[in-house]
C-alpha cells in the first residue's frame, strides 16, 4: 500500500534524502519516489514534491532507486512530451544523472552490477 504523508512530513523526508539518503535503504528511498510520483498521478500529491523528493538523486549509486525513478518518470515524460515545459524537465532529468554518467562513463569495465 502507498503511504501519503502530510507536506510538511514530505519536505522532512526531502531534506533527509538531500542532507544524507543512506538514512534510508535504498529499498526505502525506491519506495519512496514510486509512491511519491504514483500519488501525485491520481492527484494526492503535488508533482513539484515527488520532482524535489528526487533531488537526492545526483548522489544516488545504488540500482533499485533509480530503477523507481525512471519507471515513475515514464508518464510524467509522456504527458510533458508536447508541452512547452518539457525542455525544463529534460533538463531536470539530465542534471540528475549527470553525475553518475560522470562517475561510470560510457566504457563498459566488465562490473555489470555497478554498471546496471
Amino acid at each position: 500500500y502507498r503511504v501519503n504523508y502530510d507536506e510538511q512530513n514530505w519536505q522532512k523526508i526531502v531534506r533527509q534524502l538531500k542532507e544524507n539518503h543512506y538514512t534510508f535503504s535504498p529499498t526505502e528511498r525506491a519506495a519512496l519516489i514510486f509512491d511519491s510520483f504514483s500519488l501525485a498521478r491520481i492527484g494526492y500529491l503535488d508533482y513539484s514534491i515527488a520532482l524535489e523528493l528526487t533531488s537526492y538523486l545526483n548522489k544516488e549509486m545504488d540500482y533499485v532507486p533509480w530503477k523507481s525513478f525512471f519507471k515513475s518518470i515514464t508518464y510524467l515524460d509522456n504527458m510533458l512530451s508536447s508541452s512547452s515545459c518539457y525542455g525544463l524537465f529534460q533538463e531536470y532529468c539530465a542534471k540528475q544523472i549527470s553525475d553518475l554518467y560522470s562517475r561510470l562513463g560510457w566504457e563498459d569495465k566488465g562490473n555489470f552490477m555497478e554498471r546496471l
